[in-house]
């Protein structure tokens, strides 16, 4: 895995070299593509060189994450740059973020082949989130706020990654009948759904379920989800 990342960052020539990687859970496995997405009014193809810019705003459209097996860069964009001590979760995003920010002159490019598998297990760290490290992940996204606020596009965007991981946690809160955090998060989530940038399917998804928290509550947003879950497993 790691020859060919080299390759592909020398062939290219550039700063740092994305790639995609394929989740597995189980026996299912689920290839996760980052390319095929906007840039500007350019199609994202696998030619495409990056700069600063539309790196951050594919990192922000959630196109990159900030997952270090899905990337290889030059040394020498790190000098003086690491993951915050004081962050435990999305120190890994805050890092790139930061790394792209002081590098103005960087070239990226997202290369569509994948050689990483992820595996993921019901009692890993992100599956066992307490209710501090939900809200951890909220505060870290206002952190990568702060340094991209001259990309007043980039902000609206980030804002839908920071509203869906409070959708996530108001659906946690429906489904274990936790009140407190349920009013807490739905406030959160509909701040950030007012300030976000959503396609137009994922803007109804998203109103469908802030309707629901609002007029039915919690109870009623608990009962939805189940369902959901239950022609979910029916149809598959």
């Amino acid at each position: 895995m790691v020859s060919q990342y080299v390759d592909a960052i020398l062939s290219n020539d550039t700063d740092i070299e994305f790639f995609s990687f394929i989740r597995s859970k189980g026996s299912d496995l689920e290839k996760w593509k980052i390319s095929g997405s906007k840039i500007g009014n350019a199609s994202n193809d696998v030619n495409h060189i990056l700069g600063q810019k539309d790196l951050l705003l594919e990192i922000s459209k959630g196109v990159i994450g900030g997952y270090t097996f899905a990337y290889i860069s030059k040394k020498s964009l790190w000098n003086g740059i690491g993951f915050p001590s004081n962050i435990d979760r999305l120190e890994d995003l805050y890092g790139l973020v930061q790394l792209l920010k002081r590098n103005p002159k960087i070239t990226g490019h997202i290369n569509n082949t994948s050689y990483y598998y992820y595996v993921t297990r019901e009692s890993s760290l992100m599956n066992c989130m307490s209710w501090n490290d939900r809200l951890e992940i909220l505060l870290t996204y206002q952190k990568i706020f702060a340094l991209t606020g001259e990309f007043e596009e980039m902000i609206k965007s980030f804002y839908g990654l920071y509203f869906y991981s409070a959708l996530q946690s108001l659906k946690v809160a429906a489904l274990s009948q936790d009140r407190y955090y349920f009013k807490r998060f739905r406030k959160i989530a509909l701040n950030g759904y007012f300030k976000s940038k959503l396609d137009v399917r994922h803007r109804i998804y998203a109103s469908v379920i802030c309707a629901i928290s609002l007029v039915l509550g919690m109870n009623g947003l608990g009962s939805f989800l189940k369902f959901r879950e239950k022609t979910r497993i029916k149809e598959d």
